[in-house]
């Protein structure tokens, strides 16, 4: 009889062991899958806006720039980088192997040019960049949308380096993502 009872005891201890366990589950799931928030934007200007706002124009003279060896763990959230000497601190955080250490910077006429970059990281996706300027607020305003096309493991990360005509030091520019799920 007292064999039974010790079973019986070990088999209620893991069943609670066992509900703990599906109840914290459930309340993860339930958190987790809730309704979606909108980012919190600490500004109020977001791409509804400036598609709105006559001010805002679109600037259409970009050109997307490849910049390689770029260590994703080091780059900084948001770049604007008006000269040579801004440029070259890039190098301070290329990869360390591979053909990376000798990796030479595409050339840049920064007397004509800005180049602005933030990085992203998504699953398998497909990229649009826009960028805007209010010339009232000396503001620019660089977009990407990101339409994600699946699910994987794999993290895709993208410096989306853009050259943009010669920005006023008194310009500031505003970077912000809009994720579009279609999978």
């Amino acid at each position: 009889m007292k064999t039974y009872l010790c079973v019986f005891e070990l088999v209620q201890r893991k069943m609670k062991s066992l509900t703990s366990l599906i109840f914290a589950i459930f309340i993860i799931a339930a958190v987790a899958c809730g309704d979606e928030q909108a980012t919190e934007y600490t500004q109020d200007i977001d791409i509804n806006t400036i598609l709105n706002d006559k001010n805002w124009v679109e600037v259409t003279d970009t050109m997307s720039i490849n910049i390689e060896c770029m260590d994703g763990d080091k780059i900084a959230e948001n770049y604007v980088i008006r000269n040579t000497n801004e440029y070259n601190k890039l190098l301070d955080i290329r990869w360390q192997y591979f053909d990376c250490p000798d990796y030479e910077l595409p050339e840049i006429d920064f007397n004509d040019h800005t180049l602005i970059g933030f990085v992203t990281k998504t699953g398998p996706s497909e990229i649009k960049r826009s960028v805007y300027r209010n010339d009232a607020e000396e503001k620019y305003f660089y977009n990407i949308d990101i339409s994600i096309t699946g699910i994987e493991e794999i993290l895709i990360v993208r410096n989306n380096w853009l050259l943009i005509p010669r920005l006023e030091e008194k310009y500031s520019v505003i970077f912000d993502t809009t994720m579009i799920y279609n999978y």
